[in-house]
């Protein structure tokens, strides 16, 4: 493991900084992931933005024998820097915030754990009362347009049908 003092990158301060080389076969000579969250390209001595993928979660192009590939940066973290002893197929973030892709607030989950610990806080635009909502049925059921709460949710749309969203986590996040 790799460990590097890089200080003040986009008005951030990161004191101690761990790096390793990407865990994917045929990456890993070219590609470094941090323990914040940040890919770093071997080839260009450069940290990668990237771009917030449609669904909301980080994602960076990495390029192996001139085919580009985008990879969710919170999975390569997780990768990198979570044990996996149980071989679950998911990554999930402790705090709901699906931008905060450091080892810290990543865990290995099920597909179901998944969504029974994350939800979605409605907010009325006019009154300020409240609706929860688990997963993409409960949204459907109360007449919303999932797509556009998720957009609501990823920055692309302040609200729908009144309300404003957001992610919460529910009790019990254990996996």
């Amino acid at each position: 493991m790799n460990k590097q003092i890089s200080v003040n990158h986009y008005g951030i301060n990161f004191l101690l900084e761990e790096w390793q080389s990407v865990p994917i076969t045929g990456y890993f000579d070219f590609y470094r992931v941090s323990n914040l969250g940040r890919i770093h390209s071997l080839h260009s001595n450069r940290v990668l933005k990237g771009k917030i993928h449609y669904s909301g979660y980080h994602s960076v192009k990495l390029s192996l024998n001139g085919v580009i590939t985008d990879f969710s940066v919170h999975r390569l973290v997780a990768m990198a820097f979570v044990p996996n002893p149980m071989n679950l197929p998911g990554v999930r973030h402790l705090d709901g915030d699906i931008l905060n892709n450091q080892a810290s607030n990543l865990t290995w989950s099920s597909a179901s754990n998944g969504i029974l610990n994350s939800a979605i806080l409605a907010i009325s635009t006019a009154t300020g009362s409240h609706l929860v909502f688990v997963g993409k049925n409960d949204l459907l059921a109360a007449g919303f347009d999932s797509s556009t709460v998720y957009a609501c949710l990823n920055g692309r749309a302040k609200t729908h049908k009144g309300y404003r969203f957001e992610r919460i986590a529910l009790e019990g996040k254990s996996c």
